[in-house]
Protein backbone atom coordinates (compact mmCIF):
# COMPACT_ATOMS: atom_id res chain seq x y z
CA UNK A 1 0.00 0.00 0.00
CA UNK A 2 2.43 2.66 0.84
CA UNK A 3 3.96 2.15 -2.54
CA UNK A 4 0.76 2.14 -4.15
CA UNK A 5 0.78 6.21 -2.45
CA UNK A 6 3.99 6.84 -3.20
CA UNK A 7 2.65 6.29 -7.23
CA UNK A 8 -0.24 8.35 -6.52
CA UNK A 9 1.58 11.05 -4.81
CA UNK A 10 4.03 11.42 -7.63
CA UNK A 11 4.91 14.62 -9.17
CA UNK A 12 3.05 14.89 -12.27
CA UNK A 13 5.53 14.53 -15.63
CA UNK A 14 5.00 16.09 -18.86
CA UNK A 15 5.65 12.78 -20.80
CA UNK A 16 3.09 10.66 -20.80
CA UNK A 17 2.81 7.76 -17.71
CA UNK A 18 1.07 4.46 -17.49
CA UNK A 19 0.20 2.47 -14.78
CA UNK A 20 -0.78 -1.42 -13.98
CA UNK A 21 -3.30 -2.00 -11.67
CA UNK A 22 -4.49 -4.87 -10.07
CA UNK A 23 -8.25 -4.24 -8.48
CA UNK A 24 -9.13 -6.35 -5.21
CA UNK A 25 -12.06 -7.41 -7.34
CA UNK A 26 -9.50 -9.18 -9.52
CA UNK A 27 -9.34 -6.94 -12.52
CA UNK A 28 -6.57 -6.21 -14.21
CA UNK A 29 -6.43 -2.34 -15.65
CA UNK A 30 -3.41 -0.66 -17.68
CA UNK A 31 -3.90 2.85 -18.76
CA UNK A 32 -2.16 5.98 -19.37
CA UNK A 33 -2.48 8.66 -16.29
CA UNK A 34 -4.81 11.43 -16.49
CA UNK A 35 -4.71 12.57 -12.97
CA UNK A 36 -3.94 11.13 -9.88
CA UNK A 37 -4.20 12.58 -6.20
CA UNK A 38 -4.52 11.09 -2.49
CA UNK A 39 -8.15 9.53 -3.14
CA UNK A 40 -6.82 7.36 -6.45
CA UNK A 41 -6.38 7.96 -9.92
CA UNK A 42 -7.94 8.54 -13.21
CA UNK A 43 -6.97 6.46 -16.18
CA UNK A 44 -7.82 6.43 -19.68
CA UNK A 45 -7.75 2.61 -21.06
CA UNK A 46 -8.58 1.85 -24.55
CA UNK A 47 -12.32 1.94 -23.56
CA UNK A 48 -12.53 5.10 -22.25
CA UNK A 49 -11.53 6.88 -18.88
CA UNK A 50 -11.59 5.02 -15.43
CA UNK A 51 -11.43 6.29 -12.18
CA UNK A 52 -10.50 4.28 -9.79
CA UNK A 53 -10.29 4.72 -5.61
CA UNK A 54 -7.58 3.96 -3.60
CA UNK A 55 -9.69 1.62 -1.72
CA UNK A 56 -10.25 -0.38 -4.41
CA UNK A 57 -6.53 -1.22 -5.32
CA UNK A 58 -4.40 -4.25 -4.55
CA UNK A 59 -1.23 -3.48 -6.32
CA UNK A 60 0.03 -0.61 -8.27
CA UNK A 61 3.45 -0.47 -10.83
CA UNK A 62 4.37 1.84 -13.66
CA UNK A 63 3.48 0.07 -16.48
CA UNK A 64 5.62 0.33 -19.80
CA UNK A 65 4.52 1.83 -23.23
CA UNK A 66 4.35 -1.56 -24.82
CA UNK A 67 2.34 -3.04 -22.41
CA UNK A 68 -0.47 0.13 -23.13
CA UNK A 69 -0.21 -0.08 -27.08
CA UNK A 70 -0.19 -3.70 -26.99
CA UNK A 71 -3.61 -4.20 -25.35
CA UNK A 72 -6.31 -6.05 -27.41
CA UNK A 73 -9.79 -4.82 -28.07
CA UNK A 74 -12.27 -5.51 -25.32
CA UNK A 75 -14.42 -8.85 -26.70
CA UNK A 76 -17.86 -8.41 -24.71
CA UNK A 77 -20.46 -11.25 -25.23
CA UNK A 78 -24.13 -9.66 -25.03
CA UNK A 79 -26.79 -12.35 -24.28
CA UNK A 80 -30.43 -11.95 -25.43
CA UNK A 81 -32.14 -10.06 -23.06
CA UNK A 82 -35.10 -11.84 -21.64
CA UNK A 83 -38.80 -11.22 -20.38
CA UNK A 84 -40.26 -12.49 -17.08
CA UNK A 85 -43.27 -10.77 -18.14
CA UNK A 86 -46.07 -12.50 -20.18
CA UNK A 87 -46.65 -11.00 -23.72
CA UNK A 88 -50.10 -10.54 -23.17
CA UNK A 89 -49.67 -8.18 -20.45
CA UNK A 90 -47.50 -6.08 -22.39
CA UNK A 91 -48.24 -6.21 -26.12
CA UNK A 92 -45.37 -3.89 -26.93
CA UNK A 93 -42.42 -5.82 -25.55
CA UNK A 94 -40.00 -6.88 -27.94
CA UNK A 95 -36.75 -8.31 -26.16
CA UNK A 96 -34.97 -8.71 -29.61
CA UNK A 97 -35.14 -5.06 -30.21
CA UNK A 98 -33.84 -4.62 -26.62
CA UNK A 99 -30.87 -6.81 -27.01
CA UNK A 100 -30.02 -5.03 -30.51
CA UNK A 101 -30.04 -1.52 -28.18
CA UNK A 102 -27.61 -3.47 -25.90
CA UNK A 103 -25.10 -4.86 -28.39
CA UNK A 104 -25.20 -0.95 -30.10
CA UNK A 105 -24.37 0.97 -27.32
CA UNK A 106 -21.72 -1.36 -26.50
CA UNK A 107 -20.54 -1.35 -30.17
CA UNK A 108 -20.34 2.58 -29.70
CA UNK A 109 -17.53 2.27 -26.97
CA UNK A 110 -13.78 2.39 -28.32
CA UNK A 111 -12.30 -0.98 -28.69
CA UNK A 112 -15.22 -2.74 -27.92
CA UNK A 113 -15.50 -5.97 -30.03
CA UNK A 114 -19.26 -7.27 -29.58
CA UNK A 115 -19.38 -11.05 -29.61
CA UNK A 116 -22.93 -12.41 -30.29
CA UNK A 117 -24.56 -15.11 -28.42
CA UNK A 118 -26.15 -17.61 -30.45
CA UNK A 119 -27.54 -21.56 -30.08
CA UNK A 120 -26.18 -23.32 -27.55
CA UNK A 121 -24.87 -20.56 -25.91
CA UNK A 122 -27.35 -18.56 -26.18
CA UNK A 123 -30.07 -21.22 -24.40
CA UNK A 124 -27.51 -21.16 -21.62
CA UNK A 125 -27.58 -17.64 -21.51
CA UNK A 126 -31.11 -17.80 -20.77
CA UNK A 127 -31.24 -20.27 -18.44
CA UNK A 128 -29.03 -18.81 -16.22
CA UNK A 129 -30.81 -15.26 -16.11
CA UNK A 130 -29.05 -12.67 -14.17
CA UNK A 131 -27.33 -15.14 -12.33
CA UNK A 132 -23.87 -14.34 -12.76
CA UNK A 133 -22.04 -17.28 -11.86
CA UNK A 134 -24.02 -19.53 -14.05
CA UNK A 135 -23.58 -17.22 -17.18
CA UNK A 136 -19.55 -17.22 -16.12
CA UNK A 137 -19.60 -21.11 -16.02
CA UNK A 138 -21.84 -20.84 -19.69
CA UNK A 139 -19.31 -18.65 -20.92
CA UNK A 140 -15.75 -20.30 -19.98
CA UNK A 141 -15.24 -21.86 -23.18
CA UNK A 142 -15.46 -18.75 -25.08
CA UNK A 143 -12.96 -16.77 -25.82
CA UNK A 144 -14.66 -13.41 -23.88
CA UNK A 145 -13.03 -11.05 -21.52
CA UNK A 146 -16.55 -9.71 -20.21
CA UNK A 147 -20.01 -11.08 -20.93
CA UNK A 148 -23.69 -9.19 -20.70
CA UNK A 149 -26.65 -10.34 -19.59
CA UNK A 150 -30.33 -8.81 -19.38
CA UNK A 151 -33.38 -9.48 -18.45
CA UNK A 152 -37.05 -7.30 -19.00
CA UNK A 153 -39.56 -7.15 -15.57
CA UNK A 154 -42.06 -5.20 -13.53
CA UNK A 155 -40.84 -2.95 -10.81
CA UNK A 156 -44.34 -0.99 -9.04
CA UNK A 157 -45.48 -1.02 -12.43
CA UNK A 158 -42.91 0.00 -14.25
CA UNK A 159 -40.84 -1.93 -17.38
CA UNK A 160 -37.69 -2.25 -15.85
CA UNK A 161 -34.53 -3.59 -17.87
CA UNK A 162 -31.87 -4.50 -15.41
CA UNK A 163 -28.58 -5.53 -16.69
CA UNK A 164 -25.53 -7.30 -15.13
CA UNK A 165 -21.82 -7.77 -16.33
CA UNK A 166 -18.96 -9.75 -15.03
CA UNK A 167 -15.46 -10.74 -16.08
CA UNK A 168 -14.31 -14.40 -17.21
CA UNK A 169 -10.98 -14.03 -15.25
CA UNK A 170 -12.06 -11.79 -12.31
CA UNK A 171 -15.17 -13.83 -10.38
CA UNK A 172 -15.72 -11.11 -7.85
CA UNK A 173 -16.34 -7.98 -10.82
CA UNK A 174 -19.69 -7.27 -11.37
CA UNK A 175 -21.61 -4.16 -12.30
CA UNK A 176 -25.39 -4.05 -12.64
CA UNK A 177 -27.38 -0.65 -14.27
CA UNK A 178 -31.45 -0.97 -14.30
CA UNK A 179 -33.36 1.51 -15.83
CA UNK A 180 -36.95 2.09 -15.89
CA UNK A 181 -39.70 2.54 -18.33
CA UNK A 182 -43.39 3.46 -18.22
CA UNK A 183 -45.06 -0.07 -19.41
CA UNK A 184 -47.48 0.15 -22.60
CA UNK A 185 -46.84 -0.46 -26.51
CA UNK A 186 -43.54 -0.22 -27.88
CA UNK A 187 -41.40 0.41 -25.13
CA UNK A 188 -38.67 -1.25 -25.85
CA UNK A 189 -38.80 0.12 -28.89
CA UNK A 190 -38.51 3.29 -30.55
CA UNK A 191 -37.81 6.09 -27.60
CA UNK A 192 -38.07 3.86 -24.99
CA UNK A 193 -35.04 1.69 -23.98
CA UNK A 194 -33.68 2.72 -27.42
CA UNK A 195 -32.46 6.62 -26.05
CA UNK A 196 -28.37 6.50 -27.18
CA UNK A 197 -27.70 9.20 -24.34
CA UNK A 198 -28.84 6.44 -21.49
CA UNK A 199 -27.94 3.47 -23.11
CA UNK A 200 -24.51 4.66 -24.20
CA UNK A 201 -23.70 5.86 -20.24
CA UNK A 202 -25.41 2.35 -19.64
CA UNK A 203 -22.71 0.78 -21.92
CA UNK A 204 -20.30 2.38 -19.92
CA UNK A 205 -21.36 1.52 -16.26
CA UNK A 206 -21.03 -2.11 -17.25
CA UNK A 207 -17.84 -1.54 -18.33
CA UNK A 208 -16.88 0.88 -14.89
CA UNK A 209 -16.22 3.65 -17.31
CA UNK A 210 -16.90 6.94 -16.83
CA UNK A 211 -19.15 8.33 -16.57
CA UNK A 212 -21.34 6.86 -13.91
CA UNK A 213 -24.00 3.91 -13.74
CA UNK A 214 -27.36 6.03 -14.06
CA UNK A 215 -28.42 3.07 -11.32
CA UNK A 216 -26.12 0.76 -9.41
CA UNK A 217 -27.88 -2.31 -7.61
CA UNK A 218 -26.04 -4.09 -4.80
CA UNK A 219 -25.45 -7.95 -5.85
CA UNK A 220 -27.00 -9.82 -4.47
CA UNK A 221 -24.00 -11.41 -2.75
CA UNK A 222 -20.87 -9.54 -1.48
CA UNK A 223 -18.04 -10.35 -3.35
CA UNK A 224 -15.09 -11.93 -0.63
CA UNK A 225 -12.44 -10.39 -2.75
CA UNK A 226 -14.09 -7.16 -2.58
CA UNK A 227 -14.77 -7.17 1.06
CA UNK A 228 -11.38 -8.07 2.62
CA UNK A 229 -10.08 -5.05 4.26
CA UNK A 230 -7.18 -3.10 3.43
CA UNK A 231 -3.29 -3.95 4.84
CA UNK A 232 -2.63 -1.47 7.28
CA UNK A 233 -0.58 1.70 6.60
CA UNK A 234 2.75 2.58 7.61
CA UNK A 235 1.10 6.31 8.52
CA UNK A 236 -1.84 8.67 7.38
CA UNK A 237 -2.15 9.86 3.46
CA UNK A 238 -0.71 13.81 3.64
CA UNK A 239 -1.64 16.37 0.88
CA UNK A 240 1.27 18.79 1.30
CA UNK A 241 -1.24 20.99 -0.54
CA UNK A 242 -3.18 21.09 2.46
CA UNK A 243 0.08 23.55 4.07
CA UNK A 244 0.30 25.46 0.71
CA UNK A 245 -0.34 29.21 2.32
CA UNK A 246 -3.30 30.24 0.27
CA UNK A 247 -7.67 29.90 1.33
CA UNK A 248 -9.09 27.01 -0.77
CA UNK A 249 -5.75 26.07 -3.53
CA UNK A 250 -6.33 22.45 -3.21
CA UNK A 251 -10.07 22.43 -4.13
CA UNK A 252 -9.31 25.11 -6.68
CA UNK A 253 -6.53 22.34 -7.69
CA UNK A 254 -8.77 19.69 -8.15
CA UNK A 255 -11.57 21.50 -10.05
CA UNK A 256 -14.00 21.98 -7.11
CA UNK A 257 -14.24 26.01 -6.96
CA UNK A 258 -17.26 25.89 -5.35
CA UNK A 259 -15.13 24.20 -1.99
CA UNK A 260 -12.63 26.38 -3.20
CA UNK A 261 -14.03 29.77 -2.28
CA UNK A 262 -16.01 28.25 0.91
CA UNK A 263 -12.31 27.88 2.34
CA UNK A 264 -11.54 31.39 1.11
CA UNK A 265 -14.94 32.57 3.41
CA UNK A 266 -13.45 30.52 6.44
CA UNK A 267 -9.97 31.64 6.21
CA UNK A 268 -9.62 35.81 4.96
CA UNK A 269 -12.05 36.83 8.11
CA UNK A 270 -10.13 34.67 10.80
CA UNK A 271 -6.42 35.81 9.01
CA UNK A 272 -7.45 39.23 9.05
CA UNK A 273 -8.67 39.16 12.49
CA UNK A 274 -5.35 37.64 13.11
CA UNK A 275 -3.41 40.51 11.50
CA UNK A 276 -5.34 43.34 12.63
CA UNK A 277 -4.47 41.52 16.30
CA UNK A 278 -0.95 41.72 15.56
CA UNK A 279 -0.70 45.04 14.49
CA UNK A 280 -2.35 45.99 17.49
CA UNK A 281 -0.42 44.19 19.90
CA UNK A 282 2.98 44.93 18.13
CA UNK A 283 3.13 48.56 19.88
CA UNK A 284 2.29 46.91 23.63
CA UNK A 285 3.81 43.05 23.40
CA UNK A 286 5.78 42.44 20.15
CA UNK A 287 6.29 38.89 21.17
CA UNK A 288 2.28 38.60 20.20
CA UNK A 289 3.32 39.52 16.59
CA UNK A 290 4.88 35.91 16.08
CA UNK A 291 1.60 34.15 17.82
CA UNK A 292 -0.90 36.30 15.69
CA UNK A 293 1.18 35.27 12.33
CA UNK A 294 0.84 31.42 12.93
CA UNK A 295 -2.54 31.81 14.01
CA UNK A 296 -3.11 33.28 10.59
CA UNK A 297 -1.36 30.47 8.80
CA UNK A 298 -3.16 27.81 10.94
CA UNK A 299 -6.58 29.33 10.15
CA UNK A 300 -5.74 29.07 6.38
CA UNK A 301 -4.32 25.36 6.62
CA UNK A 302 -7.87 24.63 9.09
CA UNK A 303 -9.59 26.09 6.39
CA UNK A 304 -8.00 24.17 3.42
CA UNK A 305 -8.47 20.16 5.26
CA UNK A 306 -12.25 21.64 6.03
CA UNK A 307 -13.07 21.58 2.23
CA UNK A 308 -10.88 19.42 0.98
Amino acid sequence: MVGVCALLLAPASLAAEFRHVLLLDGRTVVGEVIDTTSRGVELRTPQGHMRIPIADVNTMRVATPAEWSGQRDLRVLVAPVWSTIEPAANPGLDTEIATAHVRAALARVPRVDVVVAEGPTARAAAACGLDLTCARTAFSALDIDVFVVGAVGSTTGQLDLALASGWTDAPAASRRVSMLRAPGAGALGGGGFGDEVEMDAAARALLGLVPGPLYVAAPPVAPVAATRSLPPRDGPLVDARLYVPLPGYPAFADGKPARGLLAVAIAVPAATAMTYAAGTAAAHRPELVTAAIVGSYASVVLANVMTN
